[in-house]
This record gives structure tokens, C-alpha cells and sequence, in this order.
């Protein structure tokens, strides 16, 4: 009876699920790795679990997403790296995190660019096919503009006027161009330059003791512990960007792309809509946690925007296009009046 009982056993364990009436699950025709810096639990992961049940629901498997949250697969310069070498094929990036590959995005994290969303996706809107051109031309394919958001400034002491940020040791992003510049045009000689993967032991090492970035940022990377001032200003805007190589994108079927098509549609009001709300939370939610939030004169943003405002041109043609800078202006004047009528 023992040996009865044991041959059902194997019989059960060895013959293929099919024939017993379960269908074996198909293996994916399409397997995209995709990395990203965003942390896990955030409004921005929320929003790529969303993509990943929508294309591997409506594709009925035949593709299959694997994300690689809170840099998993490196900083951003490194994942797009091994994008090139196909070990991803797809990525998350802030413009900022990838000045090193495409300078020509930097022109879009001038201080001061832009005073607030709804101008945001105005300019953005008129330049995207500029900026989808610049990324193919490298190999990649811009598949939808994300962001992290607007920058504000987020110090040990507080600052409100420019030799208030020559007190702290300011962090940029591996000497990020524009960002440089930023701090030299407001008095700081020598920012301090990490990867973001580390920032938090920077900030707990007292390395750094200023950076500016979005609240959602600051409440992701757990920087929140060495900082004891927030200074309400949209200072920077930081837009970001999925991608996918372009020699991928080139290997799927058009039924897929048609699916991705649908998916970015998701993306976009996804994204913003999750995102624009979550930087209201995590403000609010840093307030709580005891960080003093300052809100400065009009007079001393105007100081700022004043002692800024001549990298705009400056830059040009050395670390940006000019052509691009113009297009960007247009668009800022066609918003201009739109409004007023």
C-alpha cells in the first residue's frame, strides 16, 4: 500500500501539469529589466506598478517588466550604462542624473526656468518632440516625461539670501554642470559632489548639510535626519524621463508598441496626478517631523533670482544648445499670454 501511495506521489510531482488539466504558465516573449534610483513605496513606484500590471495583464504574459527599485542596478549614469550594454533595457532618469550622456537636457535645470507647474506642462508640452529627437539621435527612445519635481532648498541653518548658503557644505550631483554654476553665481566655491546612493551617509557623516531637491525626495532617501530647514521656493525644476534603448523599442512587435502607447497614456496622468500631491504630503509630513519650513520675501527670491538669472545665457552653447534655450523661452512667452487672455 506504502509503495501505492508513493508512486501517486511521484506520478503527481513528475507528470506535466497540463495533463492533469492546468495549463503551464508561457514563458514571456519579452523580458524588460528596468532600473531606476525612485524608492520603493513612494508615489513614483506606485506609478510603475501600475505600467507593469497593465503590460503584463493586456500583453497576457507574452511581456514581462522586472523593475530594479532604489538603485538596485547603480546611480543613474551607471544604469544607463548598462543600458548601452543591454544588461537594462529600460530606465527611470531625472534630466539631472544623466547630464553626463545627454548635456543638451541640463538647459531644463536652470534656476529660477520656470515659476510653477502649470507653466511646466505648458513649455514641456512645445519641446518635447525637441528633446525625443536629442535622445534617438544617442539610442534611446523617450517614451514619457516623468519628474521628481520642484526643487527647494533643504539646509542645517537657514537660508534666505545668497551668503546664507557660503555657511553650508552644499552637495552636488558628481559636478553636475549646471548645479556647479548655481552655487558659484551665489558665493559657493567647492559644493561637495557624491553619487545620490550617498547622499543619506553623506548628510549622516555631516559631509553635506545642504542640498536642494524635491520634499518626496528628501522623505525617500531618509536625508530628513540631518536637515532643520526648508526654504519654500520653486528654486530648480528637475523633470525626469522613462526611456527604453532604442534597439530594443526597434525588436518589438507594433502590437507591443501599441501597447506601450496605451501604457504611457496611463503613465502621464498616473504620474503627475500621484506625484504633484505626494510633494504636498511629504512637506507637510517634514513639517511634522520638526524641520522648520521659511517662506522668503519676495524681495529675497528676487536677490536670488537676480545673482542667477545670467547662467541662463551664459551656459549656452557650452553646456546646452543656444537653439534649445530659445525654443524653451518661446514657449515661457507664448505662456505668458495665454494667461492673459
Amino acid at each position: 500500500m506504502k509503495r501505492i501511495l508513493l508512486f501517486v506521489v511521484l506520478l503527481v510531482l513528475l507528470v506535466p501539469a497540463h495533463v492533469f488539466g492546468e495549463k503551464p504558465k508561457a514563458k514571456p516573449e519579452f523580458v524588460v529589466k528596468f532600473g531606476t534610483l525612485a524608492p520603493a513605496g513612494t508615489a513614483w513606484s506606485s506609478v510603475l506598478a501600475t505600467i507593469k500590471n497593465f503590460m503584463e495583464k493586456e500583453s497576457k504574459g507574452r511581456i514581462k517588466i522586472v523593475f530594479y527599485m532604489s538603485g538596485v542596478m547603480g546611480d543613474e549614469p551607471d544604469m544607463v550604462r548598462k543600458m548601452k550594454m543591454g544588461q537594462l533595457q529600460g530606465g527611470g532618469f531625472t534630466f539631472q542624473g544623466i547630464h553626463s550622456f545627454f548635456p543638451e537636457l541640463m538647459v531644463t535645470e536652470l534656476p529660477f526656468l520656470f515659476e510653477d507647474y502649470d507653466e511646466v506642462d505648458f513649455v514641456f508640452k512645445r519641446i518635447y518632440s525637441s528633446l525625443a529627437k536629442v535622445l534617438e539621435k544617442k539610442g534611446f527612445i523617450l517614451l514619457a516625461l516623468a519628474e521628481e519635481g520642484m526643487q527647494m532648498i533643504f539646509s542645517e541653518k537657514p537660508v534666505r539670501k545668497p551668503e546664507d548658503f557660503q555657511q553650508h557644505r552644499c552637495w552636488v550631483w558628481e559636478d553636475e554642470p549646471v548645479q556647479v554654476e548655481t552655487y558659484k553665481a551665489l558665493g559657493v566655491s567647492h559644493p561637495i559632489p557624491t553619487t545620490v546612493l550617498d547622499l543619506r551617509p553623506a548628510f549622516q557623516n555631516h559631509m553635506v548639510n545642504l542640498v536642494y531637491a524635491s520634499p518626496m525626495t528628501v522623505v525617500g532617501l531618509q536625508i530628513y535626519t540631518g536637515i532643520k530647514y526648508g526654504t519654500l521656493m520653486n528654486f530648480r525644476y528637475n523633470p525626469a524621463l522613462y526611456l527604453v534603448t532604442k534597439s530594443f523599442w526597434d525588436s518589438l512587435p507594433q502590437e507591443f508598441r501599441d501597447l506601450t502607447k496605451k501604457a504611457i497614456n496611463i503613465m502621464k496622468d498616473e504620474s503627475y496626478g500621484k506625484a504633484r500631491p505626494g510633494q504636498d504630503e511629504a512637506l507637510k509630513a517634514l513639517s511634522e517631523y520638526g524641520i522648520k519650513i521659511i517662506v522668503p520675501t519676495p524681495e529675497e527670491l528676487d536677490v536670488l533670482k537676480k545673482r542667477t538669472r545670467p547662467l541662463w545665457d551664459n551656459l549656452a552653447d557650452k553646456v546646452y544648445p543656444r537653439w534649445l534655450l530659445k525654443e524653451i523661452l518661446a514657449a515661457k512667452k507664448a505662456y505668458a499670454v495665454s494667461k492673459k487672455k
